[in-house]
């Protein structure tokens, strides 16, 4: 399947839509920051293409993991994450302890369907999804790899957050092709 980023920010934070935040950004050049679970990771790579697509300046605060990017946004120590979504982030939002403004996602969210997307907002290229799948080595057998599409995914799907990840149902072949066909960074 995949899971999208969001573009969050802290409720005090003086935007409360895309564009507000862009005109903040942009009277504010270099001032704001924003939090990432680590150098390199999926969050930071779509925030700095983010920045680049919008023009604004902001810096980067690498964090040891999600989590305490996370804490660190809900305490209002940071102003801005572009976090993977998961419930909890929904539940933050719901909650007003955090405030997403848009998803990185070609479509809304299932699970959030006012929140709007980049894309629909003017940024046709802001699209920062991970694919998530299961990987084993080569020498693995077809049956146990068989079996277990059998036995766990099942399970991965009633007990895990479906209603934020876009899942496709499709085997190692149609895995590697989807990531073949995925687009990269310009």
């Amino acid at each position: 399947g995949r899971v999208s980023l969001y573009l969050v920010v802290h409720p005090k934070f003086p935007a409360n839509t895309l564009a507000e935040f862009l005109a903040y950004g942009k009277a504010n050049q270099g001032k704001l920051s924003y939090a990432t679970p680590g150098n390199g990771t999926s969050p930071h790579i779509a925030t700095e293409v983010f920045v680049r697509e919008s023009g604004i300046k902001m810096t980067h605060i690498p964090y040891k993991g999600a989590g305490p990017g996370i804490s660190d946004l809900v305490a209002g120590h940071v102003p801005v994450m572009t976090p993977n979504i998961t419930g909890q982030i929904l539940e933050f939002h719901r909650a007003g302890k955090i405030r997403i403004i848009a998803v990185f996602a070609p479509q809304r969210l299932t699970a959030a369907p006012e929140i709007p997307t980049a894309i629909e907002l003017g940024y046709p290229n802001m699209v920062a999804q991970l694919f998530v799948g299961v990987f084993a080595p080569s020498a693995v057998p077809k049956a146990i790899i068989d079996q277990y599409g059998i036995t766990v995914v099942p399970l991965t799907i009633r007990f895990g957050d479906t209603d934020y990840v876009d899942r496709e149902d499709f085997g190692p072949k149609e895995f590697w092709a989807k990531c073949a066909a995925s687009p990269v960074l310009p």
